[in-house]
């Protein structure tokens, strides 16, 4: 009984874990594996009592084990993305989509938790285990370098 609230919650969650999971990974395909193999991690740790868990820590707990599973994934096979300068990004989510793979893990993390999601930094910080100071400097950061890559693109497009 409590495991099928929790996955109810879990169904309920999943448009915006997917979102998560789409723009921190960038491929629509291996996005959605690592979300189920970490939505699957979710109810084989769920404790007995389980209905206890409060609706508002499932998708920070979700959003651990997704981590988790990609940091697995990228310490088990070295994936190349084709990052190719010749390529040319004719939309504003193609440059978005371009400028977060130019940011760090954590960079990128921070910013997806903060500014998609809408964490507080607090929250960020307690899913990424970092200190909230440290979550705030990598979310400036992030925001920064995310900036100058679209306004970069913006200038170099408008001008073709």
């Amino acid at each position: 009984m409590a495991t099928h609230k929790l996955q109810r919650h879990l169904i309920e969650l999943m448009p915006q874990a997917r979102r998560y999971a789409r723009a921190l990974i960038g491929d629509t395909e291996i996005a959605d594996t690592v979300l189920s193999i970490a939505t699957l991690n979710v109810i084989k740790q769920a404790p007995d009592l389980s209905f206890l868990t409060p609706y508002k820590m499932i998708l920070p707990w979700l959003i651990i084990e997704l981590h988790k599973e990609i940091d697995l994934s990228a310490a088990t096979t070295n994936r190349s993305q084709n990052n190719s300068p010749d390529q040319v990004e004719h939309t504003l989510h193609e440059q978005i989509d371009s400028g977060l793979k130019s940011l760090s893990s954590i960079q990128k993390r921070a910013y997806l938790l903060t500014a998609l999601e809408q964490f507080p930094l607090a929250t960020t910080a307690h899913v990424l285990g970092q200190p909230v100071e440290h979550v705030k400097i990598h979310f400036k950061q992030a925001h920064a370098l995310l900036n100058k890559h679209v306004n970069d693109h913006f200038t170099l497009n408008s001008s073709s």
